[in-house]
């Protein structure tokens, strides 16, 4: 963090200084009562930033139970995204190509899964199909399931995926690299979640995925 010293006459300076990146000002008369409060502050708060990520370095295995929102669902992918950069697992852009596999995860789960809403009737109107999840949402037995949700890191990203629906019949699942699929308003998320992670699984009764992504020669080291 920089401190900028300022004197009388260069406010000029020191409004471009501050919108460049520094940190903080204090006036040159007043050196010997705010600088050392000043930078105490700014220590304190690198401190705060370097706790912080050994914390987050020192995350093997974490569990989730999230409730059927969709909305949370989003707001839990962005922060995992996060997650995934501060620890330095994988590149940006891998962060996001696995953020966007878990959230297609994440979302059939939450409409295919805990609400029960076809993936046809997206095929045949869109709108009906939003407007059925919205109902179920309010409705039993679907208002009450939730979505479990399990990350272990190692020498690979293990990302497992649980709902409370009563799953689906893992043969009437459709080649996603077929010919044509990807043309089809709905099966994205199969797509992108066998293109963006190194291998999928479901559990025997479909209501549960699997999905790996190894740490391409990526030492985990705790800092």
């Amino acid at each position: 963090p920089v401190i900028l010293m300022t004197a009388a006459g260069i406010e000029e300076i020191a409004t471009a200084a501050l919108k460049k990146g520094a940190a903080c000002y204090v006036p040159k008369r007043e050196l010997a009562v705010d600088l050392a409060p000043i930078v105490a502050r700014l220590l304190g708060a690198a401190r705060e930033r370097i706790h912080h990520l050994r914390i987050l370095n020192s995350i093997s295995e974490v569990s989730f139970e999230l409730q059927n929102d969709r909305e949370l669902l989003v707001d839990f992918v962005y922060e995992l995204r996060e997650f995934l950069q501060h620890r330095g697992i994988f590149a940006e852009h891998d962060c996001f190509r696995v953020a966007m596999a878990i959230d297609e995860a994440l979302a059939n789960a939450y409409y295919h899964g805990n609400l029960e809403v076809s993936s046809k009737l997206r095929e045949q109107d869109c709108f009906s199909f939003e407007r059925l999840a919205s109902q179920r949402r309010e409705e039993q037995p679907y208002a009450h399931r939730k979505i479990f949700l399990k990350i272990s890191l190692g020498e690979e990203l293990t990302v497992t995926i649980r709902d409370q629906g009563p799953g689906f019949d893992l043969k009437m699942l459709p080649d996603p690299f077929d010919p044509g699929f990807v043309e089809r308003p709905c099966g994205r998320g199969v797509v992108l979640m066998r293109s963006f992670m190194d291998s999928i699984v479901f559990n025997e009764f479909g209501n549960q995925v699997t999905m790996v992504k190894k740490i391409n020669g990526t030492e985990i080291v705790s800092k």
